[in-house]
């Protein structure tokens, strides 16, 4: 690369800094994805009072399948910025 990034594509910080910002957009984009299904699930009746309602039981596996299918975007998206980081070293 030539320009004001020169040289900092070898350094440890930048990588870290990407990687950090590379775990908090897949989180948050799973988040945001979570929350905005759009016609996966069919409308339920029931107020939304009774979704509130479910058992530490429920909650705890619900959490651990979000949690299962974000650290599966992470460790994806950090494989690709490895990849990245490590071919703009071999370019220099």
């Amino acid at each position: 690369m030539n320009g004001w990034m020169d040289g900092w594509m070898d350094g440890w910080l930048v990588g870290w800094l990407v990687r950090s910002l590379a775990v908090w957009l897949v989180g948050w984009l799973a988040g945001w994805l979570e929350r905005h299904k759009v016609g996966t699930e069919t409308k339920r009746s029931q107020p939304l009072i009774c979704h509130t309602n479910k058992s530490s039981y429920d909650r705890y596996n619900h959490d651990r399948r979000n949690h299962s299918n974000r650290q599966l975007m992470i460790s994806i998206l950090l494989s690709k910025t490895d990849n990245l980081i490590s071919f703009k070293r071999k370019e220099s």
